[in-house]
């Protein structure tokens, strides 16, 4: 994003940017956490997007959700049944 020639789209990424880091600065404080580490952030909110994505989809999919072992059909899960 910091390479594209539109000038409001490159400041609001460098603005992410070191707010991310910022961010990360202040949790140095009370951990022994990298500064870089808020590069990650986005990505592990990408991570988690897919997990959300993915456990829907499967749900969808099974018409059910698989706990412990146990499969747990949807129309079930709705009316409080289980």
């Amino acid at each position: 994003m910091l390479a594209l020639p539109v000038e409001p789209v490159r400041g609001t990424a460098l603005l992410t940017l070191l707010v991310m880091m910022g961010g990360a600065a202040s949790m140095r404080r009370m951990t022994d956490a990298n500064v870089w580490y808020g590069l990650a952030y986005p990505l592990a909110a990408l991570v988690l997007i897919y997990i959300i994505l993915r456990s829907t989809w499967r749900t969808y999919r099974q018409n059910g959700i698989v706990w412990r072992g146990t499969f747990y059909r949807w129309g079930k899960l709705r009316k409080g049944v289980v």
